[in-house]
């Protein structure tokens, strides 16, 4: 029994043996390298000039894009806009072509408005005058922040503060666009108005004072419904159509005085301060 028991055993080994033959279960040897492999594997992963030669040109142009300096791009790929470049606020241009202008004759003769009217005018038609902005909010009536726009342009204030009551900015704003299609139609130029001097507090006119001597105490700045616009700078945003400084105070003269006509306002020339001083009736 045993012996039949060994020779079953001994016939599965070799059917065993025989079938890892035939079914490939041999031990795998991996093929060789070709001897030049080396060199090729050394050359993708650093090429050289030469390498180039062998790529076709499409994949060349691609690979050599990626060399390129970097352009006119950020690092997200948005393209960088230079600055342009930007003119000093109250620069004129060099020469400037004449404009077709009414002359009025002497300006200080015909804007001599006295003090006394601004004063009277500005005590009927403004506010009580305040110490601090938050005063403003025990006023009668409103006072409205003024911004540069698109026909003026609002200097730095040492000595006032940016605010006028509603009345005497619409006044403002008729001047300066009045102006500025007057200047449009008569040939063009891009410019604005400086507006100089606003809203005047008891604090900001002693300050004035020490600087200078002709500030009065009874200002009509105090009210909010006067303000200054200067005849000697003018705010050029192009040089291209250039204009002189002597003409646009003209033309703004001419629209002074045509708004004064209209009773909509009173105007002095200030020779030494190089403004119109002008109150909303």
């Amino acid at each position: 029994m045993k012996t039949l028991i060994y020779g079953i055993l001994a016939v599965i080994l070799l059917l065993l043996a025989g079938c890892s033959g035939v079914c490939g279960l041999s031990e795998y040897t991996p093929p060789s390298a070709p001897p030049d492999s080396a060199p090729k594997m050394a050359e993708l992963l650093n090429p050289t000039p030469e390498s180039f030669e062998d790529i076709p040109e499409y994949a060349q142009d691609e690979i050599e894009d990626d060399e390129r300096e970097p352009d006119s791009t950020d690092v997200a790929g948005e393209e960088v806009i230079e600055e342009e470049r930007v003119i000093p606020i109250d620069s004129m241009p060099p020469g400037g072509e004449k404009l077709q202008v009414r002359m009025l004759g002497s300006l200080r003769k015909v804007f001599n408005d006295s003090n006394y009217k601004h004063l009277r005018v500005a005590e009927l038609n403004g506010i009580r005058p305040i110490n601090k902005v938050s005063d403003a909010w025990h006023l009668n009536q409103p006072i409205v922040r003024i911004e540069a726009t698109e026909t003026y342009y609002v200097d730095k204030l040492t000595y006032s503060l940016p605010y006028l009551v509603p009345r005497a900015k619409t006044l403002l704003d008729d001047i300066s666009r009045t102006w500025r299609d007057s200047l449009t139609a008569r040939g063009g130029g891009d410019y604005r108005l400086k507006v100089t001097s606003l809203l005047r507090t008891p604090a900001t006119i002693a300050k004035l004072k020490r600087r200078n001597r002709a500030a009065v105490d009874a200002s009509a700045h105090q009210y909010g419904t006067t303000f200054d616009i200067s005849f000697v700078k003018f705010v050029c945003d192009n040089p291209e159509n250039p204009r002189t400084a002597e003409d646009l105070k003209n033309l703004l003269a001419e629209v002074l005085y045509e708004l004064r006509e209209d009773g909509r306002c009173y105007v002095k020339y200030e020779h030494k301060q190089g403004c119109f001083h002008i109150t909303v009736r």
